[in-house]
């Protein structure tokens, strides 16, 4: 199992999707939102590119950067999502994520 393999499996267990949604072309938001994490959490903690992470999911840098930004947004709004994201990233180990900073 890949590292991201193992992230997309920690956010579509959180969120209660599954990881074909996630790469599938949904907007729905319980999965565009999963699917937004897992790319926030492949950028700020494994160092990915934009353009690496966007070929995971079929799609394109511009719109993995616009997942970002969302995600970041989202932690300002919701208090509880913050911390829902940063269980994902304790669940996944210290050794395979770098730090928790949601302003990367």
């Amino acid at each position: 199992m890949t590292t991201t393999d193992r992230i997309l499996g920690e956010v579509s267990a959180e969120f209660k999707v599954s990881v074909e949604d996630m790469k599938a072309e949904s907007r729905l938001e319980p999965i565009a939102v999963a699917r937004h994490v897992a790319m926030w959490i492949l950028r700020t903690h494994m160092g990915m590119t934009l353009q690496a992470i966007g070929k995971q999911f079929g799609r394109g840098h511009d719109t993995v950067f616009y997942a970002v930004k969302r995600v970041n947004e989202r932690f300002d709004v919701y208090p509880g999502f913050r911390q829902q994201v940063q269980e994902i990233t304790q669940r996944l180990s210290p050794g395979l994520m770098q730090k928790f900073d949601p302003m990367i």
